[in-house]
């Protein structure tokens, strides 16, 4: 995932600004015996760089298994030294039980799932369906609440994907619901793979956001990754 870089904007009046993953350009780094030394003090810099250049949340790593992303193997290790970072917000992604209660165990006081739009890509990425995904994620959201844990919804191939192509708003509106209705106090709705242009978000915004009256809207977040570099 060359030159990624995700930025945040504020497009309406439900919108809000944040920043989001640091990790993201961690992914090309190689995964040999000095990686977690190098990785520990690059995501701690970048989490550091991006609170004071203003930035009010920054998602602060994944937990994920090492198995399969050895890249952020260190995620424990970072959260030890970032947790307690005055008046941050500092949301973790949790893609399962397990990395929910590793997170917790590390000093997470926020989480984020993630659900794709896209069928194709849910079943390439992670092996489970759109549907499959979301039965998870209901799971982590109970325990999250036993917990008074906020749980952060991300929609991500809002406008397009790799594998399926064009997206249609009517399928990011059934997913940014399901996560809305199971307690996400926060939608971010996310270009994962950079295709995004006005002539296609602006629809997919109107349909997605367009479903709640902005009386009982919980804030959305528009997440474009250039994954292009561009």
């Amino acid at each position: 995932m060359g030159g990624v870089a995700e930025h945040q904007i504020a497009t309406t009046r439900i919108m809000k600004n944040i920043q989001g993953r640091h990790y993201d350009g961690e992914y090309r780094i190689r995964s040999d015996q000095q990686y977690s030394s190098k990785c520990n003090n690059r995501g701690i810099r970048d989490i550091t760089n991006k609170f004071l250049k203003g930035f009010p949340v920054v998602e602060a790593t994944s937990f994920l298994s090492p198995k399969w992303v050895p890249q952020l193997a260190d995620a424990k290790d970072v959260m030890k030294v970032v947790c307690d970072t005055e008046d941050a917000r500092l949301p973790v992604l949790t893609p399962n039980l397990k990395g929910f209660e590793a997170a917790v165990a590390a000093g997470a006081k926020e989480v984020s799932v993630i659900v794709s739009a896209s069928e194709s890509f849910s079943k390439s990425n992670i092996n489970y369906s759109i549907e499959e995904s979301l039965v998870r994620y209901r799971v982590i959201r109970l325990t999250a609440k036993e917990h008074s844990i906020p749980v952060r919804g991300y929609v991500s191939c809002v406008v397009g994907c790799l594998v399926e192509g064009a997206i249609t708003p009517s399928k990011v509106a059934f997913v940014e619901k399901e996560l809305y209705d199971m307690g996400c106090f926060e939608i971010s709705l996310g270009d994962t793979i950079g295709v995004g242009t006005p002539g296609t978000v602006v629809p997919m915004l109107e349909v997605a956001t367009g479903q709640r009256r902005p009386a009982d809207s919980k804030p959305y977040c528009l997440s474009n990754v250039d994954i292009l570099g561009a």
